[in-house]
């Protein structure tokens, strides 16, 4: 059948191919100079991935080499889970790789998987047991993750998410008035809350929103690896996706998990599984033939609303579930499907500009250009390091996105029967492993484990559910399951083709050794330190300048504005009006781009008087924009404060 043949064949053919292009073009580019090789390694192993897929569609039997590819294919796999990356630059806190550990239990636990696979069911102790060990591991991950505004762990980086979305509430619109980094949608849910609670109460009730998110995200992913499985329960669902995705190297560090970081899961990853999510059936129906119009008109509604919210990943999303209604529905049913879906889009992309033009604020169509220009150029690119976890995830989402399309042609080709769990499987991987493809170009131009990388790990649970439940559904596996294990050359030639998907499985179980801990986790939110708060960035040594320019400009002609890093918070604390539209933090890889954006809106509205953060004045100079003066001011450093010339 064609589904045990992508495992055993195509699977691991992609695997090595991919892995051999990253250990000859990073070892090639001397692996720590320069990242300007990472697209073309990428470009690379996209166009192998499909020289294969093509091979494979065209003669899909195994040879007597498939055994011999997935050994080296795993070899490859265990060398990416053992070694981590940057080991000279690692800090407490931050992931950059599994490590020794989780690679051993993977070895070990493959042992035991080929060892005693077959088809009798476990005992009813020994599955208490097993929930008990996964239902903690839950609910440690669950207790790590929780961010309030008192311990946001990582707070310089989570106030461009809070400054996002604190726009509304002080009357600055995202896309309209300035530029959103990461969300645009999410404040204006707390636009009725502005006279109701207080700043403080407003970002811990952000924070508190966004933690939800997180949550909400990954229980998305499980609901649907369950889906995908074909299980009556959650219990194997929750332990491939829950462990892996809340890594974390070291316990107390600043970044205990990806929940660490705003951006992530409850903003780009939320966006592709709520559109698969509610996407899934139709896209199953299409395969075969049938279309639901209505349905598909509110899909490419949602589409539309969340390429808004998220213009990376949640566009990147968008583009791929239009692909595979084109391309993965059946010919008779394309042109209503797409007809559909398109209406669909349009009204959920004129949204938000018509919301915009209602309440007389219309869209600034040179932001949205100015947020694809500046965070899609690859600007900061580091080199990828092997070995290191690149070598596990990026095999992974390539082979799924191949796999999932490669299966999808070959089922119709072949006139496979109807099978709705092997369709939801083969479906999934073409989605989310498409998507992911297309996601991990955040990773090619910023190549670190920490946070980029790690980003990428929800969606390889997710593909990783979805490669078990084509290889368990196929009819070979099941013949496997029910012949007494035996070291017999048939047996051993199947077992070992199988190793890289076992690998894969079994790196989700032990995933779980890197589980927070739930003392240090649980004491951190009752007694956080101070410099893991909102307040305990940089706005204690802010908010006194600024105090001390309002003090200074009180009794002075002109009105004062702000100038720096999270303006519209500074803006919701101090009443002070900003003049600046982008000002990421840290602001150095865009600092040039920032200063041509924000100085062509000062140009037109200009204040009297400006006071800058210490950053906007190693970004703007102490002559911002060539406007304005430095004014000397005691105890504000010389630049802080500046005047109109």
């Amino acid at each position: 059948m064609p589904e045990y043949r992508a495992v055993i064949t195509l699977v691991p053919r992609i695997a090595l191919g991919t892995l051999a292009i990253l250990l000859a073009g990073t070892f090639a580019t001397n692996n720590n100079t320069t990242g300007n090789a990472n697209k073309p390694i990428y470009l690379c192993v996209l166009a192998l991935a499909f020289v294969i897929t093509v091979i494979f569609l065209h003669d899909h039997h195994s040879t007597r080499f498939d055994a011999g590819v997935a050994v080296l294919a795993s070899g490859g796999l265990i060398w990416g889970i053992w070694t981590i990356e940057r080991p000279q630059m690692l800090r407490d806190g931050v992931w950059e790789g599994f490590g020794v550990h989780v690679a051993l239990a993977v070895l070990v636990l493959l042992l035991i998987f080929g060892a005693f696979v077959q088809s009798h069911h476990l005992s009813r102790r020994v599955r208490i047991g097993i929930a008990v060990i996964v239902g903690i591991c839950c609910v440690c991950d669950i207790l790590g993750a929780i961010r309030t505004s008192d311990f946001l762990t990582y707070a310089e980086n989570n106030q461009n998410e809070i400054n996002d979305m604190l726009g509304p509430v002080i009357g600055r619109f995202p896309d309209s008035t300035y530029i959103p980094q990461y969300t645009a949608l999410y404040g204006w849910l707390f636009f009725p809350l502005k006279s109701l609670l207080s700043p403080l109460a407003l970002v811990g009730a952000m924070s508190i929103f966004l933690t939800l998110l997180d949550f909400t995200t990954v229980l998305l992913a499980v609901r649907l690896v369950r889906r995908v499985l074909g299980t009556g329960g959650y219990l194997l669902a929750a332990a491939i996706v829950v462990p892996i995705t809340y890594v974390t190297s070291h316990q107390l560090g600043a970044t205990s998990s990806i929940a660490s970081l705003f951006q992530e899961l409850p903003i780009r990853l939320v966006s592709g599984f709520v559109i698969i999510a509610i996407g899934l059936t139709d896209l199953v129906l299409l395969y075969r033939g049938t279309v639901r119009r209505r349905h598909l008109l509110f899909i490419g509604l949602v589409c539309g609303v969340i390429t808004w919210n998220s213009q990376d990943f949640g566009l990147a999303a968008t583009v791929v579930y239009g692909v595979m209604i084109l391309v993965g529905g059946m010919p008779s049913v394309r042109r209503r499907s797409i007809g559909a879906w398109l209406v669909g889009l349009i009204l959920g992309v004129a949204s938000y500009p018509l919301f915009l033009l209602s309440i007389g604020s219309p869209l600034n169509v040179s932001f949205v250009a100015a947020v694809v220009k500046l965070f899609g150029s690859g600007l900061g690119a580091a080199p990828m390091q092997v070995p290191g976890p690149v070598l596990v995830v990026m095999p992974i989402i390539v082979c799924s996105a191949a796999g999932g399309w490669a299966l999808m042609r070959s089922r119709h080709r072949d006139g496979t029967p109807e099978n709705t769990l092997v369709d939801q499987a083969t479906i999934t991987l073409a989605f989310v492993g498409t998507w992911s493809l297309l996601g991990l170009l955040y990773y090619v131009n910023r190549a670190y484990a920490e946070g980029q990388l790690q980003t990428m790990l929800l969606p390889c649970a997710v593909c990783i559910g979805a490669l078990l439940s084509i290889a368990i559904h196929s009819d070979e596996v099941r013949a496997l399951w029910r012949q007494r294990p035996d070291l017999t050359r048939v047996q051993l030639s199947v077992k070992i083709k199988l190793i890289p998907i076992g690998i894969l499985v079994s790196l989700c179980f032990s995933s779980a050794l890197l589980t927070a801990d739930p003392v240090a986790a649980a004491k951190s939110l009752l007694n956080p330190p101070p410099t893991s708060g909102f307040t305990g960035a940089d706005l204690p040594t802010l908010l006194p300048a600024i105090r001390k320019a309002q003090a200074f400009t009180a009794d002075r002609s002109g009105k004062l504005s702000y100038l720096g890093e999270s303006f519209n918070i500074v803006s919701l604390l101090t009443h002070v009006p900003s003049d600046a539209v982008l000002f990421p933090f840290p602001p150095e890889d865009l600092a040039p781009a920032v200063v041509q954006i924000d100085c062509r809106y000062i140009q037109n509205h200009h204040t009297q008087w400006i006071v800058l953060s210490t950053l906007a004045v190693n970004v703007f100079g102490t002559g911002a924009c060539g406007m304005y003066q430095p004014v000397a001011l005691p105890g504000v450093i010389l630049g802080q404060l500046q005047e109109l010339k």
